[in-house]
């Protein structure tokens, strides 16, 4: 899938996009054959090897013939994570891009603010009847782009502690539950000489075994799920190892808390009373 922007010659400049190869548009471009601008991710998978300017490309939807006559870096959009950073991007003069809406990127050190004002008589000495919204830095307008995958972002995380919650509890009632069916075999081991920290090793040993296989099953499914995510949008971040072993450490550190206390509880086990309850 390719993205196609209308821009005006001096955009890439405004914008801070560097210039690979060729030049980008000028006043010239607005009149003659339609020339296009490309990215290079685009440059390097259609012609490997070689140079893309001069080069032909369809447009996408009116199918016109275009001439490359410039190469830019990769950019990723904010409102399409989804086919950005290293998609195929193209750029094409607006003039020949029609739309009935569009934006204004304005490069200044004055503060937006104070811009809004002349911006508007700007606008309004070219067409009294246009009518201009949403005057924003262009920080907030990739903030507000991006709230829906911080929205969701927050949502995982949500569930990632509400799953640690439940893994916690349900690690705690297991091991309980081991206690209190080995209550007597607790009590005649220690009955036969064995020691408190023998008994601590031996529970605390049963919920280790079943942290390690749950996370070790975790990891496979979080690589399983990072590579899913991957795929449907490609701007993430590569899955890091030194963060995932972090987490597995801490799991298991959490795992073998909530084993403490059915361990402790074990371990003060009263064997002639264990053996009597038999």
């Amino acid at each position: 899938m390719r993205d196609v922007n209308g821009v005006t010659p001096g955009y890439f400049d405004a914008m801070g996009i560097a210039l690979v190869a060729g030049r980008t548009f000028t006043e010239a471009d607005l009149t003659g054959p339609i020339r296009t601008v490309i990215n290079e991710s685009m440059a390097a998978r259609l012609w490997p090897g070689e140079s893309a300017l001069g080069k032909r490309i369809a447009h996408p939807v009116d199918k016109e013939w275009q001439e490359i006559i410039g190469v830019v870096r990769d950019v990723k959009f904010a409102s399409n994570l989804r086919n950005s950073g290293g998609g195929y991007q193209t750029y094409r003069l607006l003039a020949r891009e029609p739309n009935d809406q569009f934006s204004v990127l304005l490069r200044s050190g004055v503060p937006p603010a104070t811009l809004s004002d002349a911006l508007r008589l700007a606008v309004a000495e070219l067409d009294p009847e246009l009518p201009v919204n949403g005057i924003r830095p262009a920080v907030q307008v990739i903030e507000q782009d991006l709230a829906r995958y911080a929205l969701t972002g927050w949502m995982l995380a949500g569930f990632g502690g509400l799953g640690l919650v439940l893994a916690i509890v349900g690690i705690y009632g297991v091991i309980s539950g081991f206690v209190a069916q080995r209550k007597s075999e607790i009590g005649i081991r220690m009955a036969l000489g064995a020691q408190r920290r023998d008994v601590l090793r031996l529970v605390l040993g049963q919920g280790f075994r079943l942290a390690v296989l749950g996370i070790a099953i975790g990891l496979v499914g979080t690589w399983w799920i990072s590579r899913l995510w991957a795929s449907l949008v490609p701007a993430l971040p590569a899955s890091e190892p030194l963060i995932a072993g972090i987490l597995a450490i801490l799991l298991l550190t959490t795992a073998l808390l909530a084993c403490w206390f059915p361990a402790r509880r074990a371990a003060r086990v009263d064997p002639m009373v264990a053996l009597r309850t038999q």
